[in-house]
């Protein structure tokens, strides 16, 4: 039973993944320029998309 995908998108930033199963399933999308996105998402219907806006890097955080 396959339990990981990894993929790219197509030049629009859309990926389409066949046979994933039912059920909470972790998304990580990893893109140059942006941070690294992850979160678990509930799958409960034969298709369904799920939507990923990519952020970009803050400036780094310093308590000194």
């Amino acid at each position: 039973k396959r339990v990981s995908w990894e993929a790219k998108t197509n030049r629009k930033g859309v990926v389409v993944l066949s046979d994933i199963p039912f059920g909470a399933v972790k998304v990580q999308v990893i893109a140059p320029g942006y941070q690294t996105y992850g979160d678990e998402h509930d799958l409960s219907k034969p298709e369904e998309a799920v939507t990923v806006l990519l952020q970009t890097p803050k400036g780094q955080v310093s308590a000194y």
